[in-house]
């Protein structure tokens, strides 16, 4: 297991992307581009990353739905996917930053599920209980089993999200174990990494240049991975919203 961290420390340095966790009707997810989506009711409002510090706040580019919206995540290129019941629906924004839905994409899970976060480009994984499932989608819009292996955990999953490449967050609790997809195409753990919140926060999703992010009565704050190897808290960075 020891040969796949020096990658992923690499790659805590490079990559992108997250998901968010359910939670009291509040989502928060990061997109390419160095944006951020939070997601209150029926609304998604969009805030940019400024002097590498400060979020601002995107207007013009908001999300409204006329339906409930349970869970929320960025996808690819121009996509966000939104789930409703069973259904995830995908949106895409254009230059002047409205959503339209794209329609003949629909994904339709066959029970209920906890959550959803894309993974590696076109699969999407979708939690339930212990267990994380991925679909695969093809030109047509089409959804099916992927070839990526179901992951199972020791208890129940309160959230998902990738890194980058075939490497994968799991938050069971109050703690984040890293996996990654082995040669056999097996989930392979990744030890002494682990990420323990200090409080029950409502979500942790993960953003561009290696940083992991909590939210807790409306306040975000960062870490990252220090050369030890530990998560140390970026003093500072809080974002209210």
């Amino acid at each position: 297991m020891k040969k796949y961290l020096p990658a992923f420390l690499f790659i805590i340095s490079l990559t992108l992307l997250l998901t968010c966790k359910k939670a009291a009707n509040t989502h928060v997810f990061y997109l390419n581009g160095n944006y951020m989506g939070i997601q209150k009711a029926k609304t998604i409002k969009f805030y940019l990353k400024k002097d590498q510090k400060n979020w601002v706040y995107s207007a013009g580019k908001d999300f409204s739905s006329k339906e409930p919206i349970e869970g929320a995540f960025y996808f690819n290129g121009n996509y966000m996917g939104i789930q409703q019941g069973k259904t995830v629906k995908f949106f895409k924004t254009d230059p002047s930053g409205a959503w339209n839905y794209s329609p003949g994409k629909d994904f339709t899970s066959p029970e209920t599920f906890d959550g959803i976060f894309a993974f590696n480009g076109n699969p999407m994984g979708v939690w339930r209980g212990k267990t994380i499932k991925f679909y695969d989608t093809n030109q047509l819009g089409t959804w099916a089993n992927s070839t990526v292996k179901d992951f199972i955990a020791d208890s129940n999953i309160d959230g998902a999200f990738h890194l980058t490449r075939n490497y994968m967050g799991v938050r069971e609790g109050r703690t984040v174990k890293f996996y990654v997809v082995g040669p056999h195409g097996n989930w392979v753990y990744i030890p002494g990494i682990d990420f323990n919140s200090a409080d029950d926060v409502e979500n942790v999703f993960w953003l561009k240049a290696g940083a992991l992010a909590t939210v807790k009565d409306n306040v975000i704050k960062f870490y990252s991975l220090n050369q030890q190897r530990k998560w140390t808290y970026n003093a500072g960075d809080d974002f209210n919203f």
